[in-house]
């Protein structure tokens, strides 16, 4: 499960996908909230060089960005990734074959996005109420209940 903070200014996460991508592609993710469905979008920035002894992907995104939630809560997530090429990969452009009016020479996957990968997020949002923490020593309080 994703942890993303919306109150920090940056934040960092690590997905091992169940499908893999280019790293020069541009990433997104996408987060749909588990009670009323909205959904909403932000760009991550891919910091690490995936390779096949380390298929981890880390990301750091902005939280002054547009799309990240503001509410707290537990979100599905569409990693999704667009490499922008110019060439389409046939496993690509099988989704959206029957769309295709033109030649197939004259295709190419600039607009071509696809999810590489899905699971579960949870968003620590603006909406939480804040609490009083008491942890210093002199702070911790004891009572008497009286029975009559």
């Amino acid at each position: 499960m994703l942890n993303i903070n919306s109150t920090q200014d940056t934040g960092s996460i690590a997905i091992w996908p169940a499908t893999g991508s280019d790293t020069g592609a541009a990433f997104r993710l996408e987060l749909i909230h588990d009670m009323n469905m909205n959904s909403s979008s932000f760009s991550l920035s891919l910091t690490n060089n995936p390779n096949n002894l380390s298929e981890y992907y880390e990301f750091n995104y902005f939280s002054g960005s547009e799309g990240i939630p503001s509410a707290s809560g537990q979100y599905t997530y569409n990693l999704r990734d667009n490499s922008g090429t110019g060439e389409l990969k046939w496993s690509q452009a099988a989704s959206f074959f029957s769309t295709i009016q033109s030649k197939w020479n004259s295709v190419t996957g600039s607009n071509v996005e696809r999810t590489i990968d899905t699971g579960r997020a949870f968003v620590f949002g603006t909406n939480d109420p804040q609490f009083t923490n008491y942890v210093t020593n002199n702070e911790n309080g004891t009572y008497i209940t009286y029975y009559s």
